[in-house]
């Protein structure tokens, strides 16, 4: 069997295992690091809050997908702020660095404010991210992770650690 065809023959499950982010993001090539083995169980926003059991997603009926209540079942950065401040994100920062004292997210869009991608800032000051139905990383920076599909920082808000 040739090459294509081992890669035809290719489970879903086995592609996401052997996934390269840097393909997608080459600015973080060197500036990341594997932190979860791919799953469905949660995105982006869900790991931002630090929620490992919800896929956040406004579409009523999809299987497994959740919204929360008293939220506009909308995807646009309005109701995103609403959703974050929902679980206390409610102070915008004007820098990527450490904030002692709280805990923060970014907020990635494209040029029309849609947001594409969030992050949340680690104890470190590094960054953490789950890529779609892929994994999780840890990457130095946000600049990193910029561009391509997940556009640019939009903005960053932040919550008091208790």
């Amino acid at each position: 069997m040739n090459e294509d065809a081992q890669l035809v023959s290719m489970s879903y499950q086995d592609y996401l295992e052997l996934y390269d982010p840097t393909i997608e993001h080459p600015k973080i090539i060197g500036h990341w690091e594997r932190t979860s083995k791919p799953t469905l169980d949660y995105n982006c926003l869900a790991h931002a809050l630090g929620i490992e059991d919800k896929w956040f997603a406004p579409e009523k009926g999809e299987l497994g997908y959740w919204w929360p209540e008293g939220i506009e079942r909308k995807w646009d950065l309005p109701t995103i702020r609403k959703l974050l401040a929902s679980y206390g994100f409610t102070l915008k920062s004007k820098t990527r660095g450490l904030t002692e004292g709280f805990v923060k997210i970014a907020i990635y869009t494209d040029k029309k404010r849609f947001p594409l991608h969030f992050a949340r800032q680690l104890e470190t000051g590094g960054w953490t991210s789950k890529l779609g139905d892929k994994l999780d990383l840890r990457h130095d920076n946000l600049e990193c992770m910029e561009g391509g599909s997940y556009g640019r920082v939009r903005e960053i808000v932040m919550k008091r650690i208790k």
